[in-house]
C-alpha cells in the first residue's frame, strides 16, 4: 500500500521524528518502493507519530511483505 501524508502530517513527523523533510517533493511513493518509514530490521521507525493513514490502515503480517511485488500471507 502505498503510504500518502499531507504536507502538515510530514512537517510533523519531521519535527518530532527527525525525518528529513524534502520540500516540494511528491507526498506519494506511487507504490513503486516499500514504506519509506520502514526500517532494515522490518519495524516502523515513526510509530509513535505515524500518519493517519497508517493509523486506520495497517498489516498484521510479516514487514517484507508489504514490499513491492510482494502479498500479505494468511
Amino acid at each position: 500500500m502505498d503510504v500518502q501524508i499531507t504536507t502538515l502530517e510530514a512537517e510533523y513527523i519531521h519535527l518530532k521524528a527527525g525525518v528529513p523533510l524534502k520540500r516540494g517533493k511528491s507526498i506519494t511513493t506511487g507504490h513503486t518502493d516499500r514504506c519509506p518509514f520502514l526500517s532494515n530490521e522490518g519495524s516502523c521507525r515513526i510509530y509513535e507519530f505515524r500518519p493517519v493513514v497508517c493509523r486506520f490502515l495497517f498489516a498484521f503480517r510479516k514487514p517484507v511483505n508489504c514490499a513491492p511485488g510482494k502479498k500479505q500471507e494468511k
